[in-house]
């Protein structure tokens, strides 16, 4: 057996740790990880980086969660923190706190930071909503004075942001798929602004930095079935049609599997589309 598997399964016998053996009927001992390479170091060698979604507040306060991804994230990716409903909960009041404090605990290891999300349908607070509701102008507004403050903020560390995510709307027979015969989700912004929407974000963020790596975040992609095949051709027909306007404004990201990178203002012109199946998330 390669010792990434063994890792890996290691690795899941150790979440199970604390729980009670049918056999037993006592609490498990977490297996000795200290003689294998951390799952970072495993996947740098093969020329990924390796990474996971952290809690700050589960990470300043669980002992074996905090020493989960001191051993094994090379990369960390805020789960709620750099949301807009964590960042912008009432209007002009940012609240950054949550966020720096992952920010100082990657800063304080060298491990780097992604930005999870700018634009998003969800985590949106009942302010936010209202403003989309008023008319372009205003959302237009919103977007703006957000980007503005977020990625200024941020600009030291962060260094690669989810400007949108998940645009695409679920096919039928998906696990939660979207009426309608639309293939963008039907959300405030898409309803505010229209399908230009995704254009502009990337197009605001792209002019606040100039360098900074943009990415458009999607799932359910990555399966061979019906539903993933056709949410697949959706999100890649967004894609080209936005290449095909000479928009080369991101990278698309999705959480398992797939990723195609696009230049930033200093990369060169991108390959041809890719096959999934061969990138790690997030990398």
């Amino acid at each position: 057996m390669s010792i990434a598997m063994l890792r890996r399964r290691t690795l899941l016998a150790a979440t199970a740790a604390g729980t009670l053996s049918p056999s037993l009927g006592r609490a498990q001992a977490a297996p000795d990880l200290s003689g294998l390479p951390s799952l970072g170091a495993l996947a740098r060698s093969q020329g990924l980086t390796f990474g996971a979604a952290v809690q700050g507040q589960l990470l300043e306060t669980d002992p074996d969660y905090h020493r989960a991804f001191e051993t094994e994230a090379a990369i960390v990716v805020p789960e709620w923190e750099a949301k807009w409903s964590a960042l912008q909960p009432q209007e002009g009041r940012f609240d950054t706190a949550p966020l720096d404090s992952i920010l100082r605990w990657a800063q304080s290891r060298a491990r780097p930071v992604r930005g999870h999300a700018l634009i998003w349908h969800n985590d949106l607070p009942d302010w936010t909503r209202a403003a989309l509701g008023e008319g372009r102008d205003r959302a237009l507004a919103v977007m703006a004075a957000h980007f503005d403050r977020v990625l200024s903020h941020a600009r030291g560390q962060i260094r690669d942001w989810d400007v949108v995510n998940e645009p695409v709307a679920n096919p039928p027979g998906s696990d939660v798929p979207q009426a309608g015969p639309g293939e963008l989700r039907d959300t405030p912004w898409l309803r505010a602004l229209g399908p230009n929407y995704i254009d502009i974000a990337f197009r605001m963020a792209r002019e606040r930095d100039p360098t900074l790596r943009l990415t458009l975040n999607e799932y359910g992609i990555e399966e061979d079935t019906p539903d993933a095949t056709e949410k697949r051709r959706r999100l890649l027909a967004l894609l080209r049609s936005s290449w095909r306007g000479a928009r080369r404004w991101m990278r698309w990201a999705s959480r398992r599997t797939c990723r195609w990178s696009a230049p930033s203002a200093r990369r060169p012109s991108p390959p041809s589309w890719p096959s999934c199946g061969r990138w790690a998330w997030p990398c």
